[in-house]
């Protein structure tokens, strides 16, 4: 059951990640059509620039999950750790990801009350064709409550691997 769950969960990281890669050639590609309108037609297309903004401000969010979680993409610095035993540097890449996931865990409660807050109040964003804020800042929050789960699933694997016993010198060749 559990398994389901999660591989349900790793489609979901992964669709959001299609999402923010297909939004990425979408930009480009309106983003010409209006640079063509504007200067050889005469006639540019007036939502492109603002979508394209909301669209760079997503694709972050969107993404991030899924480097965090599927691909172990984020950033480290791991000079100290590879000089530590195997146990230890399990240990340690279990605390930063469970550290980094209260920290996410925190920003996912912050954003969630700004988007309350801003949906209650009826703000809505500056431009020519504006929309309700809390709908742009839901991304925000949506995207950092994934990353959350995806850190602190990250730190319970770390945490799994504490005492496996490492592989025989002879096994790598």
């Amino acid at each position: 059951m559990l398994w389901a769950v999660g591989r349900c969960w790793d489609f979901l990281i992964t669709a959001n990640a299609v999402v923010a890669a297909c939004l990425i050639p979408v930009i480009m590609v309106s983003v010409s059509a209006d640079v063509i309108g504007r200067y050889v037609l005469d006639a540019p297309i007036g939502w492109v620039i603002e979508f394209a903004e909301y669209a760079l401000f997503a694709i972050p969010f969107l993404g991030m999950a899924w480097l965090v979680g599927y691909r172990d993409g984020h950033v480290r610095i791991d000079l100290l750790v590879q000089v530590l035993p195997l146990r230890w540097q399990a240990r340690l890449e279990s605390f930063t990801s469970l550290v980094a996931g209260l920290t996410c865990a925190a920003a996912t409660w912050f954003a969630v009350l700004t988007t309350v807050s801003q949906y209650q109040r009826g703000v809505i964003t500056i431009g020519i064709y504006p929309i309700s804020k809390y709908l742009l800042v839901s991304i925000v929050a949506y995207g950092l409550a994934c990353t959350t789960v995806e850190l602190l699933r990250h730190a319970w694997r770390a945490w799994s691997r504490r005492n496996a016993a490492p592989a025989p010198a002879s096994a790598a060749h």
